[in-house]
This record gives structure tokens, sequence and C-alpha cells, in this order.
């Protein structure tokens, strides 16, 4: 990576894991929530540690129907019927890992993904979830291990304080700065 400031920024070489293919995406519901979870596994006990991210599609229904439609500029128009249906989207934005290395083989069982609560529009009509898996390097996982720990553990006195973060990408240019990312 070279900036506009003319720093330059290189990661270790890092060997592409292959990502087996996602077994199944279920669900469970418990207590009024709704609970998402991923199963996957590697029958040659490769990949060993796993991250997933998603992309969430519902739709809604509003109260009221739109009985016009805009068209370009200022036109408005009435609408050739009455509209009430939309969509919404949203992205993963907590780390999602697994880790496989302590169980004599590579399977992952029902690893929670999102946890939907009963109040929520997600579930008041139709749902898509659309789940990637990524295959990830030991030191990888440790890394986002641990930014998991500094970003989602924080709040009370009881929980973990914040460490170092360390991943595998240096400054060419500037050796003393941190970096941040793997």
């Amino acid at each position: 990576i070279q900036t506009s400031d003319n720093k330059q920024y290189l990661s270790d070489y890092v060997v592409a894991k292959q990502t087996p293919v996602i077994d199944s995406i279920s669900w469970k519901k418990k207590t009024g929530s709704v609970t998402v979870y991923a199963n996957t596994h590697d029958p040659n006990n490769k990949t060993q540690y796993y991250k997933w991210d998603y992309d969430e599609t519902w739709e809604i229904r509003s109260f009221y129907y739109a009985e016009f439609q805009w068209t370009t500029g200022t036109t408005i128009v009435p609408s050739p019927g009455y509209h009430n249906v939309c969509w919404k989207f949203d992205k993963s934005t907590s780390i999602k890992i697994a880790s496989t290395i302590q169980l004599q083989s590579d399977v992952v069982s029902e690893a929670p993904l999102i946890d939907i609560p009963p109040s929520s529009e997600k579930l008041s009509v139709r749902y898509s979830i659309d789940v990637r898996q990524q295959a990830l390097t030991k030191e990888a996982y440790e890394y986002l291990q641990l930014m998991k720990k500094n970003t989602e553990s924080l709040g009370s006195i009881f929980d973990a304080q914040p460490s170092e973060l360390k991943g595998n990408i240096k400054c060419l240019t500037d050796p003393g700065e941190g970096v941040i990312g793997y």
C-alpha cells in the first residue's frame, strides 16, 4: 500500500488457505429471540480456524401507502398502485470466529452468527441472510481473537483490559510507526 503522503506499507507473506464450503445455516428460537448459526467442516482436518461475516436483508411494510411516486427532477406522478413494501439491509459488525484446534475432527456445529431479538422488525415479514466463510491461519485467528477481545469485551472493571494489536502489516518508510491490520 502506498498512501498519498508516500508512506509505504507491506504485509508479511501469507499463503491463502482453501476455505471449505458452508454445510448449512440453521436457526433456533429461544425465549422469543431467534439465533442464526453456521455449520461447517473440513474432511481433511486442515482448516481449524474460521471466520464468518454476513449481509442481512429484510422486508418491512410501512403503515402508510405511497399514492405518488417521484420520477425525475421535481416530477411527482400518481403511483400505478398503492405501495407500502420496503427493504432494509445491514452488514455484520462484530467479529465471528471459531476454532476446532481442540477437537478431534475439524467440525463446527452451530457457531452463533446473530441473535435477533423478539422486538426486531427483521422477522416481521421476510428475512434473508447471506453468510460468507473464510479459512484463517493460526496467526490471523489470534489477531482477530485479540481484536474481538479489545473491541467487544470492554465496559466494566471485570472485563479484560485492552492489549496491543500486533498484525502482519509494517510501515516500510517509518518502521517505528504502529500499524493495525492483518
